[in-house]
């Protein structure tokens, strides 16, 4: 897995069953291993800040654990979301999956395979001070318990985080005329994705935002903040200026293939976008993201930094590769920051 942003730790002692919190005997009477699962690892809790957004980027506010057989079959579920659950497990190999921040979750009638393929809106994750929070989930497979031990499940968001630099090289020529960024955004972003490790390709009709292009008609729909996925600028550039801003987007797992038809939306890779002004005149700059061919994966910190040395392209789809308009730099990382429990009266 990536970036680690919490770690579920369980400390094992011994079941024939799943037994209710404080059953003393079972492990004496029944050799069963009791079962104490912490929210732990780099997670802590949380001060009472609000604001911040490196903060709110990594805020646990509730948590349910899933024990699973190793062929798929649900042993119990439990509510982490005060950082502890205390349970007994029999000696086997079991599937332990953890999720964060989302309260509609399956029963207890649910299969492993069932939760993984539960949809999880791009909506749901939010950073709103008092009640956001982004969904993570973690996964460790085919773990055998047969004696005292401690585990640490390792849970990572959902989204993925887009930062980004832009400045100016222009030679000579270009450097005459007045060049102003209307704004930076994200576009063929998928507005969905599944709780599993591995994540659904989307069909044409399922949500997805900015497709092809920003239309500001189409957000008068969305439930998630627009600026998410849109920053607003006008500004101008001299020559070598630069855009740094504090501004960033976070995105969905896209491993769509790279098609660039305008005429007909399709599933397509995620972009991020410069749309600007040269001498008054409309143009776009677009930067793929699709590291390695895989397109967009989850708990990444995507960081893009474009040097724009001329004329863009008309549309955002357009291929800007033979045109020597903008040097593109991607930088990947792993989200490493992260994981932390609010306290639960906030």
């Amino acid at each position: 897995m990536g970036g680690i942003l919490a770690g579920v730790l369980l400390m094992v002692f011994g079941c024939d069953d799943i037994k209710p919190n404080g059953c003393k005997q079972c492990g004496e009477e029944e050799d069963m291993r009791h079962v104490t699962v912490n929210l732990g690892g780099e997670a802590r809790i949380l001060t009472k800040v609000y604001g911040v957004t490196d903060t709110l980027e990594r805020v646990v506010r509730n948590s349910r654990l899933y024990v699973f057989t190793s062929e798929g079959a649900q042993v119990n579920n439990y509510d982490a979301s005060s950082g502890m659950v205390d349970f007994y497990l029999t000696d086997g190999t079991y599937d332990f999956v953890a999720v964060c921040n989302m309260t509609d979750l399956p029963g207890t009638e649910a299969t492993r395979d069932d939760l993984y393929g539960v949809m999880v809106p791009i909506e749901k994750n939010s950073l709103e001070p008092e009640v956001g929070g982004f969904v993570m989930v973690g996964v460790l497979p085919e773990h055998i318990i047969k004696a005292d031990e401690k585990i640490t499940v390792l849970v990572e968001r959902l989204v993925s985080k887009v930062s980004f630099n832009v400045h100016t090289e222009f030679d000579d020529h270009m450097a005459k005329y007045p060049f102003l960024v209307d704004a930076v955004y994200m576009t063929n972003v998928a507005g969905e994705t599944n709780i599993g490790p591995e994540h659904i390709k989307l069909q044409t009709k399922a949500q997805w935002y900015n497709k092809m292009n920003f239309n500001a008609t189409d957000t008068l729909g969305w439930d998630y903040p627009v600026e998410m996925l849109y920053g607003d600028f006008h500004k101008e550039l001299a020559n070598g200026d630069s855009i740094t801003s504090g501004h960033v987007f976070y995105i969905y797992p896209n491993t769509s293939e790279d098609r660039r038809d305008t005429t007909e939306w399709s599933p397509r890779c995620t972009r991020f976008v410069v749309k600007a002004r040269i001498n008054n005149n409309v143009t776009y700059y677009a930067v793929t993201l699709n590291e390695k061919g895989k397109g967009v994966a989850a708990n990444k910190h995507y960081h893009v930094d474009v040097a724009i040395k001329g004329w863009g392209t008309d549309h955002p789809e357009d291929n800007p590769d033979d045109l020597g308009s903008m040097i593109p730099t991607i930088k990947v990382e792993d989200w490493k920051d992260g994981g932390g429990v609010l306290e639960p009266d906030l």
